[in-house]
């Protein structure tokens, strides 16, 4: 349980830092109150927060080409 500044667990992620600020703003991942995260909570929360999103943008992604018809 490592505690990170926002570029640390950024770089830690592989993402940027505002990747990390919009998923504090939009309540994906907690920081702690001394603003540090705590990577392993966070990488749980992440992944728990965005698999659903990911999972339907590819479902999308699935039902639109298997819509179009055979040439």
């Amino acid at each position: 349980m490592p505690l990170l500044s926002l570029r640390a667990y950024a770089k830690h992620r592989g993402v940027s830092l505002a990747a990390v600020q919009k998923a504090i703003h939009s309540g994906r991942i907690t920081p702690t109150a001394d603003g540090l995260i705590d990577s392993d909570r966070a990488d749980a929360e992440w992944n728990a927060k965005t698999r659903h999103a990911a999972a339907a943008a590819v479902g999308l992604a699935v039902s639109r080409s298997s819509a179009r018809p055979n040439a």
